[in-house]
């Protein structure tokens, strides 16, 4: 090997790791998001799908499983709705023989809640998502 072949993978060998270092850099800078909520359905006899809600207005769905060892990839968005409507008013409904909502705080509290509760069905509705189903595979 040439002296100006070695001079050549050195400059893109320090090219690279000066590339990386920023990468890394700029990801250990960003804000880590908090979990506020995270919401499961317990209905139905099988898994069902998680909701994270995060307090950049921002949720992870995660609606799918897979069995090889892949990332399971969720539906993201932002949330424009105040959550804590949810929270707020959920003693004034009735149990319903459909099952519950279960809602985890950041704190670990706990609630449960049905699909009576109005606020949640219009929260769901502006994210479009579904709860009350079986998780399906990726694959």
């Amino acid at each position: 090997m040439t002296k100006d072949k070695k001079i050549i993978i050195i400059i893109i060998g320090v090219v690279l790791i000066v590339v990386l270092g920023f990468i890394f850099l700029k990801k250990s800078n960003e804000p880590k998001r908090v979990v506020l909520y995270k919401m499961n359905y317990n209905g139905i006899d099988c898994l069902t799908p998680t909701l994270y809600l995060y307090d950049d207005n921002t949720y992870e769905y995660y609606y799918t499983f897979t069995t090889e060892g892949k990332e399971i990839i969720p539906k993201t968005g932002k949330y424009n709705y105040d959550f804590s409507k949810v929270l707020k008013k959920i003693d004034k409904y009735e149990e319903d023989p459909t099952g519950p909502y279960i809602i985890r705080t950041q704190d670990d509290k706990q609630y449960t809640t049905y699909i009576t509760n109005n606020e949640l069905k219009e929260f769901l509705g502006t994210i479009d998502v579904i709860m009350e189903k079986c998780l399906v595979s990726q694959e």
